[in-house]
Parts: structure tokens; sequence; C-alpha cells
């Protein structure tokens, strides 16, 4: 399998505005023929501290040391499941053990995706930013947040339609930095002509799928939807900072 992918990561106008840090963080790397990427959405940096880039590379780390020639999707599920975990348990340790400097409001949602040499792909989702996989031209969201919104929508509480509308889509009911999140962990098969996105919020709250959808098959290449990306939220006021990645599988 061939695999095209490039990102991004933006603090937003509003926020560059007043002088607020970048808090998401977005990452690609390649282990032995396995292709990994994440965006992480990051609450309370500092300017040594920020959670999504600190159980980013907690959990770059440990997918670097186990995943090791790794076909089986069972395995690769194990692995990714284990990788996210372990980074919550870091960061809750690090967090207490410097106390009051690091308290409860210090968490990052996170979504990563492990694309293997054998066309198939492990996820795993904790929070609100999203995975998205397109294919003939269509768009479906494989993740579901964990917000409180959703959570009352599954309920029947709530219609489908009022979610993102609600006032607590924002408040999330999982993420890493919680003590008991929940941490989900999926897997697919990709074709060629495949699209894997990644976005947090920060786009997904600000574009539509319409607009996605238009940004990428008028582009028609990876590099220039992430650019297309950054130029329709930002149009549109970016009043949070962004992160999304890309990845075309060309054969």
């Amino acid at each position: 399998m061939s695999v095209v992918s490039h990102l991004i990561s933006n603090v937003g106008i509003l926020p560059a505005e007043n002088d607020q840090k970048n808090e998401d963080f977005a990452s690609a790397w390649e282990r032995e023929g396995t292709i990994f990427q994440l965006v992480a959405d990051g609450n309370g940096a500092t300017d040594d501290y920020n959670p999504a880039s600190f159980c980013a590379n907690e959990i770059r780390r440990f997918c670097d040391l186990y995943f090791k020639n790794v076909t089986n999707i069972t395995e690769a599920q194990r692995i990714i499941g284990s990788a996210v975990y372990t980074a919550n348990r870091v960061l809750l340790a690090y967090k207490k053990a410097n106390g009051e400097k690091y308290t409860n409001d210090k968490f990052t949602t996170l979504t990563m995706s492990a694309i293997l040499p054998n066309n198939q792909f492990v996820f795993a989702h904790c929070g609100n930013s999203r995975l998205y996989l397109v294919r003939n031209e269509r768009i479906v969201q494989l993740t579901k947040d964990h917000t409180e919104a959703q959570r009352l929508c599954d309920e029947g509480k709530l219609k489908k339609e009022e979610v993102a509308l609600h006032p607590d889509n924002s408040i999330l009911s999982s993420a890493l930095g919680f003590e008991t999140p929940r941490i989900d962990v999926m897997s697919g098969t990709l074709q060629k002509g495949d699209i894997v996105i990644l976005l947090t919020d920060g786009v997904h709250n600000v574009i539509n799928l319409d607009q996605l959808h238009d940004i990428i098959f008028q582009t028609g290449n990876c590099k220039d939807a992430c650019d297309g990306v950054a130029q329709v939220v930002n149009a549109l006021g970016a009043p949070d900072n962004f992160s999304a990645i890309f990845s075309f599988v060309t054969a």
C-alpha cells in the first residue's frame, strides 16, 4: 500500500490575537511500513507543558518500542490501545507528581490511526477530535464524539440534528487526563483511492461536510487539501486552534 500524507496545526486567528498558545498537536511518522498519524487538542498548556504533545510523544515512544513486524490486526489493535492507555496513565502520574501546578483541567483529546502495509488500519479515539474516511466521494465519520451532548443523543434525549447546536456539545465526557477515560479502538480495511482525514474540533466546528467535500475534490492532493482547510477556517474566523491530517491511499 502506498499512502501520501500531509498535516497542519495552527493557532487560529482569535487565539493568536489574544496571545494564546497553540494547544493542538499533529504528528505523522512511519515505522516498519506502518504509517502512524494523530491529532490532539489539549487544554491547559503552559510554556513548558502541553497535554496534547505530551500524550502524543508518549504514544509514539510506545509504538516505536512495541510495534515491530505487526501484520495481524488483532495484535495491532492491542498495541495501539495499550499505547493510548499508557499515555493516559503517564499523564495522570505527571499531573499528580506536580500537585496544584497541573490540576484536573489539564487534559487532551486524541484521535490516531495506524495504516498497516496489508491495507488494514487501526484507529483509536478519545474526546471530540474526529476521523473520517472518504470512499467513492462519500465522507463517513468513523469516530463518535465523547461529549455530553452526544451522550444525551445516545440516550435518546436529544435529536441527532440538535447535537451540534446544543450548549453541552463542547463539554467532553472523556479525554486523556481523565481518571477513567473512554478510549475507542476500532479497525477497518482501506482501498486504493480512499482518503483518511483526522481533524480537531477547530476544523469540524467551523467547516461542514459539504465544505470539506468541496475542498478535497477541488484540490485533489493532501497538501492542497490541508492548505484549503486552513484557508477556509481562517476565512471563517478561526476561533480555535486547529489541526488536520489528510492521507491519500494511492496504491
